[in-house]
């Protein structure tokens, strides 16, 4: 792991199910059933207000939205 982008990272020791809906050709949207699908990180204020969010406590998974 690359410790710049592992910072805020999690790793799901015991998680074996896929993540993705077909990421072996490209599609990277969460499914529905991923388990940490809806605990993402806080964005900082200044990524809020770049990306144009009204949300101020936006949260960010990293990846494409769950599908």
């Amino acid at each position: 792991m690359v410790p710049d982008f592992s910072q805020n990272s999690k790793y799901l020791q015991h998680y074996n199910e896929p993540v993705f809906m077909d990421a072996a050709n490209g599609d990277f949207h969460i499914l529905k059933e991923f388990a940490d699908k809806n605990k993402g990180a806080s964005l900082p204020d200044e990524v809020i207000k770049v990306m144009g969010l009204n949300d101020q406590k936006a949260a960010f998974i990293g990846a494409y939205p769950v599908k």
